[in-house]
């Protein structure tokens, strides 16, 4: 997601890139999503297929960020500014990414001790702190590597936090849930929380996403009269 900002400063140019990233995301989830549950049937079924999907998924994977990473190994270079930091707000930003990752073993343990509903309280408490640093971040330096990790992180916690939320709903609703994949009648507090969560939530989160892009003025003119 950074690189496009090292490989051009082509305004149109990056969003192609940018274009051709979640067509190939779109294909490979997909993908993904086809071919998993039949490498877990080939894998003989079982904690045994579930085993071996996630050893072929992780070779994968490991491949194409390999490939992407010497892909990329000599790209053009855009010189930037060296202006140092005035508040620290960015630099908090990244340093929680760090801490994310290196904390995971004992995000689990927690969750032993004193059960996964308080530990998951306590990350979104500490998640909040860390978004709103941001307050506090200064324009105008080139952070495209801090955003895209930043970016990333608030996306895989939305889709986590999306999934408990429909969760939620579906539950509340009486929703009746299937076994082996046998259709069953539901009732209709369940089929109208399916439309809730899978049609009007989402239009909703996009007009407002609509909305915050309306008050978005970097324009290509702009862009080009900034500073790097």
């Amino acid at each position: 997601m950074t690189m496009p900002s090292e490989m051009t400063d082509g305004y149109h140019e990056r969003t192609r890139l940018l274009g051709f990233r979640m067509v190939f995301v779109s294909i490979g989830q997909l993908l993904a999503a086809a071919g998993t549950g039949e490498m877990i049937r080939r894998g003989g079924g079982g904690a045994q297929g579930y085993a071996a999907m996630g050893l072929v998924m992780s070779l994968m994977i490991f491949g194409a960020m390999t490939a992407a990473f010497f892909g990329m190994a000599k790209p053009r270079m855009i010189e930037r500014s060296l202006a140092p930091a005035r508040l620290p707000g960015g630099q908090l930003a990244l340093c929680q990414n760090i801490v994310t990752f290196l904390s995971l073993p004992m995000w689990v343990r927690l969750g032993r001790v004193i059960g996964k509903r308080r530990t998951y309280r306590i990350g979104v408490a500490l998640f909040v702190v860390g978004a709103l640093s941001w307050l506090s971040a200064e324009p105008g330096l080139q952070r495209e590597g801090m955003l895209s990790g930043i970016i990333a992180v608030i996306e895989k916690t939305a889709f986590a936090v999306g999934a408990a939320i429909v969760g939620g709903m579906l539950t509340i609703a009486n929703d009746v849930p299937t076994v082996g994949g046998a259709l069953v009648e539901q009732p209709d507090s369940a089929v109208r929380a399916r439309y809730l969560g899978f049609a009007v939530i989402p239009a909703l989160i996009f007009c407002g996403n609509a909305l915050r892009v309306y008050f978005y003025d970097l324009d290509e003119r702009k862009l080009h009269d900034e500073p790097v």
